[in-house]
């Protein structure tokens, strides 16, 4: 196991992975600072608070390396990755209205798959790094307009599609980006 490319080892009484993130936290952390990444076996765990992880041990879990960088520069790469991811989104849904309004049925699905995927990266990055489950129907809204999505994508129903997205993707998206706006210019 590493801690920032050092060896460490937990105290023997350290079984589950809870209990190991929990030590990390209030003895090997620095205050201030916050764990940013962990690989598992080599590949970068995005869910590493999982319940179904939590409640592993840690031989399941292989061998495990963790990063830990200040708080304030995790939020500032999170707010920026999340306003690209945003200012994308947005781009693509305006460019799937248009699109089928001019009747590119085929141009506006591979739109509509990258902006599922962009609005996945949004929720993810949302739920994990900046804690924006608090605001619940930001959160529903999304989930609800992606849901009824992936439900009108099988058919192709275009009035659905293009009322979704006007009606309830892109103001969403609109209030997201203008509050990760707002974070970014307060904390500089």
């Amino acid at each position: 196991m590493k801690l920032n490319g050092t060896k460490i080892n937990p105290p023997a009484e350290i079984s589950s992975w809870q209990g190991l993130l929990d030590w990390l936290e209030s003895h090997q952390i620095q205050p201030g600072h916050c764990i940013s990444r962990v690989r598992l076996n080599g590949v970068q765990e995005m869910h590493f608070r999982q319940p179904r992880l939590l409640t592993g041990t840690l031989e399941d879990m292989g061998f495990v390396e963790i990063e830990c960088d200040e708080l304030g520069d995790v939020i500032r790469e999170n707010l920026s990755e999340l306003h690209s991811e945003l200012a994308l989104a947005l781009e693509i849904t305006q460019s799937i209205v248009h699109q089928f309004a001019s009747r590119d049925e085929a141009g506006a699905l591979v739109q509509l798959i990258q902006a599922l995927k962009s609005i996945h990266v949004l929720l993810m990055a949302l739920s994990r790094n900046l804690g924006w489950m608090g605001a619940p129907e930001v959160m529903d809204g999304l989930e609800a307009a992606i849901g009824q999505l992936n439900v009108v994508q099988e058919d192709l129903i275009q009035t659905s599609v293009c009322e979704i997205l006007e009606r309830d993707v892109a103001p969403i998206l609109e209030s997201c980006h203008d509050t990760v706006e707002q974070t970014r210019v307060r904390i500089g």
